[in-house]
């Protein structure tokens, strides 16, 4: 590449950040750090109405929880600020005075109603009665307090703009759909397209990956860059995220935003491993990898123009691989938000002696909660289905009494000799086995006759514990 990568993503802080934005804020940021380059978080709050601070900063918050550091942005700064845009106005406002200098755009004194008309009357291809309005003319209605838009004059539609999409191959766009365009909104207010022309061009930047849905504004994007004698981006579209009926993923699907992923126990680079495949594919075929192995391969091959499909429980799976890989450390503090609130044993071993027997049963953080319920002796409670069941067995407190017995002849935890030798007696001598054995002990232990097995469970409650639990089960009997 002849230039430094710099790519950016450029949210409107409308909302919570979307599974769809962290996905392209994904695919720029892996670009751009394959390549060696920059990663530019640039904020396009021209949406007076909707936009607001606090989206603004929820959404640097996701992007800061995902690991998608970036090289500028309006809290890092840089030597391309400001990074919001609208702290760059008179910027836009300087260029749109250029252009109608220059004869390319022009004051519309136009009202909604007359232009609805006009539109009614001509289609898309309508013009305003100002178009060749002199300037001098136009500067003097304005000076005299009038409502206006700029607008850019569109001039040979009859040409096709083509370019080489780095996601969709060659894209050839007619100027004949386009009448002329808005470049400033009543009030001076820049729009979308003409900002993004003028920060991409003013921030150097070398590459574009945005959704399939930005794909309408480029063929005003070219025109623009060819107006004002610029070297246009390398743009690439990238495909819609649809859900389980092939529609667009969107909020009334559910959980679609990364702070609920947050909040329900997701990985940050679980979420990441899972949306980078929703339209891209690891050349060795990996369903699991990390950030750092995607960015070995992000070369910006390898991406799909047809629609991705979110799945759910995918994405769950892909969760529950990397919660398998982390050690028992790294996951007990992961766990702390899901798990702080509960009493548990204090033994320092605990929490390792805990996941080696429930790691692989975690899908989500937030399944941790049902698991130490049983353990914390303010929540004990014997579920009454469990109770009725063990109770229809004749041995069950016979078996239950033999084991009070042999909890006594321990100090502190039970031992796995003592409790081998107690399996063996109970079998020989009171005649039970299989769940007759072991539901009943399971539920002295957890209150359930279903859980992890007996062998890891003896490991997780103090010999005081398991007596006071197992006079309760014996009350009932």
């Amino acid at each position: 590449m002849t230039k430094p990568v710099r790519v950016r993503f450029a949210p409107s802080p409308t909302g919570s950040l979307h599974l769809g934005g962290a996905r392209t804020a994904l695919y720029n940021y892996a670009f751009a750090r394959h390549h060696g380059g920059k990663f530019i978080l640039r904020v396009e709050d021209t949406d007076q109405e909707r936009s607001s601070l606090s989206s603004q900063l929820e959404q640097i918050k996701d992007l800061q929880w995902l690991g998608l550091t970036w090289d500028e942005g309006p809290d890092v700064g840089g030597s391309y600020g400001p990074y919001r845009q609208s702290e760059r106005l008179d910027r836009y406002r300087a260029v749109a005075e250029q252009l109608m200098a220059n004869g390319l755009a022009f004051a519309c004194f136009l009202t909604d109603d007359e232009i609805e008309a006009l539109r009614e009357q001509h289609g898309h291809q309508w013009q305003s009665p100002y178009r060749d309005l002199p300037v001098e003319a136009a500067k003097e209605r304005i000076a005299n307090g009038e409502d206006y838009t700029v607008r850019f004059k569109v001039q040979d539609r009859q040409r096709v703009f083509t370019y080489q999409d780095l996601v969709r191959g060659e894209i050839k766009l007619p100027v004949d759909v386009l009448g002329d365009f808005v470049l400033l909104r009543s009030g001076g207010m820049p729009v979308y397209n003409f900002c993004c022309v003028l920060d991409d061009y003013w921030m150097e930047i070398t590459h574009v990956f945005r959704g399939e849905e930005h794909l309408p504004n480029t063929l005003k994007q070219l025109i623009l860059y060819d107006a004002l004698g610029w070297q246009a981006p390398d743009f690439g579209h990238l495909s819609v995220i649809v859900n389980e009926t092939r529609k667009k993923l969107s909020k009334r699907d559910g959980a679609v935003s990364c702070d609920l992923f947050r909040d329900m126990g997701y990985l940050p680079e679980a979420l990441l491993n899972g949306i980078a495949l929703l339209g891209w594919s690891h050349p060795e075929a990996k369903d699991i990898f990390t950030l750092e192995d995607m960015v070995k391969h992000f070369n910006g091959q390898r991406l799909g123009a047809s629609s991705a499909l979110f799945d759910r429980e995918k994405i769950k799976w892909t969760n529950s691989q990397h919660i398998k890989s982390l050690t028992h450390d790294q996951l007990w503090e992961k766990l702390q938000p899901f798990a702080g609130h509960y009493n548990l044993p204090t033994d320092p071993s605990w929490p390792s002696k805990m996941l080696g027997a429930y790691q692989t049963e975690l899908n989500v953080l937030s399944e941790i909660g049902p698991i130490l319920e049983p353990f914390d002796q303010d929540r004990f409670s014997i579920d009454a289905d469990s109770l009725a069941l063990i109770k229809s067995w004749p041995n069950t407190k016979a078996l239950l009494s033999a084991w009070r017995a042999c909890l006594e002849q321990s100090d502190h935890y039970l031992s796995a000799d003592l409790f081998s030798q107690f399996l063996l007696d109970a079998k020989a001598n009171i005649g039970v086995k299989g769940k007759e054995l072991f539901m009943p002990l399971r539920v002295v232990l957890i209150g359930r006759t279903q859980g992890a097995e007996m062998k890891e469970l003896i490991d997780l409650l103090p010999i005081s514990q398991m007596l006071q639990r197992t006079d309760l089960v014996l009350k009932e009997l």
